[in-house]
């Protein structure tokens, strides 16, 4: 009597140990052919790359949109200091709380990954 079962040329073993590399080589390469696609080690890292950039150009596209607003902001704030100097200081008190609203949210972005 064989002190080995193998299927597919490896793997159970009964003296109570695990399964052979050659067993999950087997494995992989039968879950391969059923689905057609190979996932390794590299496609989820490179998976992982690619999830890591798409986070980066969302924050920098948010800080695209972000910086011409707070542009248009601050020009209002300097015409409307010039008008009216008497409301520089609520003037500038809005465009301050919109940046750090803004900056808030950019930097919170996607950190619910």
């Amino acid at each position: 009597m064989p002190s080995t079962i193998e299927p597919h040329g490896g793997g159970f073993r009964r003296d109570g140990g695990g399964a052979s590399a050659r067993f999950e080589a087997n494995l992989a390469r039968d879950l391969n052919r059923i689905s057609g696609v190979t996932i390794t080690r590299g496609h989820i890292a490179q998976g992982m790359a690619y999830e890591s950039l798409m986070f980066i150009e969302g924050k920098g596209n948010a800080a695209n949109v972000a910086l011409p607003m707070i542009a248009s902001l601050s020009d209002a704030e300097a015409h409307f200091s010039a008008i009216a100097p008497s409301g520089s200081h609520r003037y500038r008190a809005i465009v301050d709380a919109f940046t750090a609203a803004v900056v808030n949210e950019i930097l919170n972005l996607g950190n619910d990954r």
